[in-house]
C-alpha cells in the first residue's frame, strides 16, 4: 500500500515503491525525502469529505501575494477552462495582481457567432471572480490572438509572457490590491497535516 500524507498542503507520499533517495547526492535526497522518510511531491493538493485525494498544482507555480496569501495558478485556471470559450489560458502574478493570459475557442466564437469575444471573455472571468475569495479574484485579463507557446510534451510554457503583438485586449478590474490585502483566507489552516492510507 500506499500512504499519504498532507503537510502545508504539499503531498507526501510513503510507500515500498518509493525511492530511497539520489545515488551518492544526500544533498539532493534531504531535499526530496523528509527525516522521517516521506517523500515530498511537490504537488498541492487536498482530501474531500470521501476520503479521495485530489492534486490542485504545483508548489513552484503558486503565486505569493504581498499580503502573504498563496494562490494556486492551476485552480483558477481549471475554473476557467470549465467554459467552453476558453480553449487555454494561464495565470500568474504581476506586481502583486493576478493575471489571466486567455486564448479564446474561434470554433466557439464562429458557432455561437460571439461578436464581441472580449466582453464575452470578461464575462467568463468575471463568473469565475464571483465564487473564488476576493484575494484570489483575477483582476487582469490579457485576451491573446494567438495560442501559447508550447513544450515538447503539448504543455504551455508558464515562464513566457504573452508580446504586445500578440494581445487582442488588456483590461484591470477595478478590485484593487489594497482590497484583497483586507481579506484573509477563509481556507483551512495551512499549517495542518492531513494523513490517509490505501
Amino acid at each position: 500500500g500506499c500512504e499519504v500524507r498532507l503537510v502545508n498542503g504539499e503531498i507526501q507520499v510513503k510507500s515500498p515503491s518509493v525511492m530511497m533517495g539520489y545515488c551518492n547526492d544526500p544533498e539532493k535526497t534531504a531535499e526530496v525525502i523528509t527525516e522521517d522518510g516521506w517523500l515530498r511531491t511537490g504537488d498541492l493538493g487536498y482530501v474531500d469529505s470521501e476520503n479521495f485525494l485530489h492534486i490542485t498544482g504545483r508548489i513552484k507555480n503558486l503565486i505569493i501575494l504581498g499580503n502573504g496569501e498563496n494562490v494556486s495558478p492551476e485552480q483558477l485556471e481549471n475554473k476557467l477552462l470549465d467554459h467552453q470559450l476558453i480553449q487555454e489560458c494561464l495565470v500568474h502574478g504581476d506586481e502583486n495582481i493576478i493575471t489571466a493570459e486567455i486564448f479564446p475557442d474561434k470554433t466557439y466564437v464562429n458557432v455561437n457567432m460571439i461578436k464581441d469575444v472580449v466582453a464575452a471573455t470578461n464575462h467568463v472571468v468575471n463568473k469565475v471572480n464571483a465564487g473564488v475569495p476576493s484575494y484570489k479574484k483575477i483582476m487582469r485579463v490579457v485576451v491573446r490572438k494567438t495560442p501559447f507557446e508550447k513544450t515538447g510534451t503539448n504543455k504551455i510554457k508558464r515562464n513566457r509572457r504573452c508580446k504586445p503583438e500578440d494581445i487582442l485586449s488588456s483590461s484591470v478590474s477595478s478590485i484593487s490590491s489594497s482590497e484583497t490585502s483586507a481579506i484573509s483566507s477563509s481556507d483551512e489552516d495551512s499549517s495542518s497535516v492531513t494523513t490517509i492510507s490505501s
